[in-house]
């Protein structure tokens, strides 16, 4: 059998490339909702990291060839073994800088594989300054990392501990980021969680603050928030390079929403979801009037109807037609309510395919459960059934796909699409 070291370079550095570590796209919160998959992933990046580190220690010759892989990623967690990493790397990339070059994807997380945490010692004054100390030492590493290109961040913030207030560099109203370790950054996922069990928050990190810091960093394209808040009116910030924004879980109002998306100069791809919506009324409009800066460019959309207090805002204003996105090839709509004709007068009279662009491919449609809800309401639903009907309007539709409450089905609408080539699913919500 052949040793590693004896075999060609490129196929030794072929072999390294599948124990680089699995990066994640998303936030903590949104892993949550599948924790056995992201800490299956977690537990094969530890072994990976594992199996690299102890590559380099056989001979100086692997030790150069697996030091880029080892360093391409940071992945570290909120925990005393996280605490220890971090200071091992900042005190690696201090006497050896050329490492940190090799940097391209940061990862914090709260916990790691082994729930390993130290929120719970947040009550403590030992655990609160450990954790503040934690995002500093954070902070300072980014600084020794110029490459960066992807980072995936979750923090604690309050008056006293924050990452971002080391990243942005103060907190005036318009903060200018002093980590060159950003400047190469193309994706960014951020969740900023501040409801911690301790003290007053006297201040915290607005979303405006975080992002007219992320607007001068001119690679970044890809922003994916959880739990995003920010209490003024506006949105001065010019978000202008990004393509792709996710704002799930936010507490936005609408009119800060349209501030986002009218700042792009070309968004391809949206989503939001609320966590808690502040307003009392909900006008789907006015973002689709946004959204009309970009009808040539978007491919996906998604929104979700926002709640108040666990209760939907009402009223239930349809958002309007797509027909004018002329690149829209996903469309996402949680609350079918939502999808209609501006003018109600013709709500009852226009096809659903009439709000639709031909380019669509795949449309996804929820249903909520009103109190006289029956297990054949997506059966015999007419917007599905005109649009089953009509095979001519939307050529290069592939799959619908419809969320309903338990014990809904369609089995005779499956059918009918299933005759057009379209793929047609029923999953199932509590």
């Amino acid at each position: 059998m052949a040793k590693l070291g004896s075999l060609c370079l490129e196929l030794v550095r072929h072999i390294l490339s599948f124990l680089q570590p699995i990066q994640s796209a998303e936030t903590e919160a949104d892993v949550r909702k599948d924790r056995a998959k992201e800490l299956s992933r977690q537990r094969a990046n530890h072994e990976r990291r594992l199996a690299l580190h102890a590559l380099t220690l056989t001979t100086l010759a692997l030790n150069e060839i697996c030091n880029p892989f080892l360093y391409s990623a940071i992945i570290l967690t909120m925990s005393l073994p996280g605490v220890g990493s971090l200071l091992d790397l900042r005190r690696t990339f201090s006497t050896r800088p050329a490492l940190a070059g090799y940097v391209k994807y940061v990862e914090n997380r709260t916990y790691d594989c082994w729930g390993r945490s130290l929120r719970p010692a947040l009550r403590s004054a030992w655990g609160y300054q450990t954790v503040i100390t934690y995002f500093d030492d954070l902070g300072d590493l980014l600084t020794l990392c110029p490459n960066i290109a992807h980072a995936n961040l979750v923090s604690l913030e309050d008056s006293n501990l924050s990452l971002w207030v080391n990243v942005i560099g103060g907190q005036a109203p318009y903060g200018v980021p002093r980590r060159r370790g950003l400047q190469q950054l193309t994706s960014l996922c951020v969740q900023v969680n501040t409801s911690l069990p301790f003290g007053p928050i006297n201040w915290t990190p607005d979303f405006e603050l975080i992002c007219s810091a992320l607007s001068r960093m001119p690679s970044l394209n890809t922003l994916r928030t959880s739990f995003v808040a920010d209490f003024n009116s506006h949105f001065p910030t010019n978000f202008g390079y990004l393509t792709t924004i996710h704002l799930n879980d936010t507490f936005m109002t609408l009119a800060q929403l349209c501030d986002v998306v009218e700042t792009c100069l070309v968004l391809k791809h949206f989503s939001c979801s609320w966590q808690h919506y502040q307003d009392h009324t909900f006008d789907a409009r006015k973002l689709l009037k946004s959204l009309r800066y970009h009808e040539g460019c978007l491919e996906s959309f998604e929104i979700a109807h926002p709640y108040r207090g666990g209760i939907p805002v009402r009223p239930n204003i349809p958002i309007g037609g797509f027909g004018d996105f002329t690149s829209l090839k996903t469309l996402k709509i949680d609350h079918v309510t939502l999808l209609g004709p501006e003018d109600a007068e013709e709500e009852e009279t226009m096809p659903i395919s009439e709000l639709l662009p031909p380019s669509l491919e795949n449309l996804h449609l929820g249903f909520q459960a009103p109190f006289d809800w029956d297990n054949d309401h997506v059966a015999h639903c007419p917007m599905l059934w005109d649009l089953v009907k009509d095979d001519q309007s939307l050529p290069d539709l592939c799959e619908v796909t419809v969320t309903a409450p338990m014990g809904a089905a369609a089995t005779f609408l499956q059918a009918e699409f299933a005759q057009q080539g379209v793929n047609f699913r029923v999953l199932h919500v509590n």
